[in-house]
């Protein structure tokens, strides 16, 4: 049916358009597709296997599957060809190369920004931009892939207004952005990527009624959050009508929060109380979810950790940010938080903080991101670290485990019942 179904789906979303497909057939397009969706799930493998060997191979494999000429752009290859550099400097980080893998997601962006004005010249005696055709090879890729069910005119529509949202966010992206400032070795790596596999691909930034939050799958059906995002200081829910955008350019999607657990504590008083569970109406497509450390009190200062999520000080919290490599530190020993490094910004709240050393076999949360140390200065407050070097503090894993647990079981797809807060 599938094989049916999405060639019918691309002539007619072609056809809508003032100009169509050239030189491939759309056939031949479904054929590349499938085939580089093929390599993709490959490195994906790979890359957990930390094969570097087999993900170099199949990177060069997948850049010779790409057409060349005019039906690069107007078939949109150059999107995938962009994934396939995501995957490279994925791949550089993992090998211990953050320095390389910023300046090969730098180079990503920049290439991205040269091949989309040429599909725009290409497109432009027309006036006609094709974002239909371009939405319907990329759905089209993720309706070929592994395990695919779901391919209907809903999620069509939902794929290609994502798809719009992170082309946006890449077009308006530059050099400074991405660079971002000198620090010292402990403080890690700083950089802009967008996800296309492994524990950032399960984070999301999460839209609420105040704004936006992060947020990163820890269980079916589940999200992992702060207390803040989802209800004010003043007691108020901020969460209705929420939802969760995946704007990755590998599986884009949208999903709605049914209900939410959250800690029963005050966080504006302990960080260690902000902690927030959403339950979502349906599982985010083509997607698992992150592993979480029951206790975290035998971590050591010094601890690598890495935090993904969407910072509202790098181009406006569009794209999501990486820290890669900062580390936990005492600060000031509360039990139930964690201090550390990396650097924050509003829009990051609700990051999951995740253990470096186990990316990329089992991504491991051992907290949510809350809030950056600050000081009051004159009229406002300014970011200060503590004499550790801590410029921000979390809610250990340990503090909303157990609830994880009890709501795992419940959401279950045999457990359809509806859910109480955790006691």
């Amino acid at each position: 049916m599938k094989s049916r179904i999405i060639p019918i789906l691309l002539v007619l979303l072609a056809s809508a358009c003032t100009k169509e497909l050239r030189v491939l057939e759309v056939d031949q397009h479904e054929v590349i597709k499938s085939t580089l969706e093929a390599k993709f799930d490959g490195i994906d493998t790979a890359l957990i296997e930390r094969d570097y060997d087999t993900v170099d191979q199949l990177i060069a494999s997948a850049r010779n599957s790409l057409p060349s000429g005019e039906n690069y752009y107007t078939g949109s290859y150059y999107v995938d060809s962009m994934k396939i550099d995501l995957f490279s400097a994925w791949s550089l980080l993992l090998q211990g190369y953050p320095i390389k893998a910023r300046e090969m997601y730098l180079n990503a962006f920049n290439q991205f920004q040269e091949d989309e004005a040429e599909m725009v010249r290409l497109n432009k005696s027309t006036g006609e931009y094709n974002t239909q055709v371009m939405g319907a090879l990329l759905q089209l890729q993720a309706a070929t892939s592994s395990g695919s069910s779901i391919l209907n005119s809903v999620y069509f529509e939902l794929g290609n207004k994502l798809i719009d949202t992170s082309i946006e966010g890449l077009k308006n992206i530059n050099s400074p952005e991405l660079m971002g400032q000198k620090r010292p070795e402990h403080d890690g790596v700083r950089l802009v990527v967008v996800p296309t596999t492994n524990a950032l691909f399960h984070v999301a930034k999460f839209k609420n009624q105040s704004g936006w939050c992060t947020a990163s799958l820890v269980g079916y059906r589940l999200a992992l959050t702060n207390k803040h995002c989802v209800e004010n200081e003043q007691g108020n829910d901020v969460w209705q009508e929420g939802v969760l955008l995946f704007d990755s350019l590998r599986h884009p999607d949208s999903v709605n929060i049914k209900e939410v657990v959250r800690s029963k504590g005050d966080y504006t008083k302990e960080t260690k109380h902000d902690w927030a569970i959403l339950v979502l109406d349906r599982h985010p497509y083509g997607r698992g979810y992150l592993d979480v450390m029951p206790e975290t009190s035998q971590l050591d200062s010094g601890t690598k950790i890495a935090i993904g999520g969407y910072s509202g000080d790098l181009n406006q919290g569009q794209l999501m940010s990486l820290d890669w490599g900062c580390e936990l530190r005492k600060g000031q020993g509360i039990m139930g938080q964690h201090d550390y490094t990396c650097v924050t910004w509003g829009g990051s709240s609700g990051s999951p903080i995740l253990l470096m050393s186990s990316i990329p076999q089992n991504p491991t949360v051992i907290g949510v991101n809350a809030a950056g140390y600050r000081v009051q200065s004159g009229a406002g407050y300014s970011r200060t670290p503590l004499d550790d070097g801590s410029k921000a503090l979390g809610a250990s894993s340990s503090m909303f485990y157990d609830a994880l647990v009890r709501l795992r079981k419940l959401t279950e797809p045999e457990h359809l019942t509806e859910l109480r807060p955790s006691e």
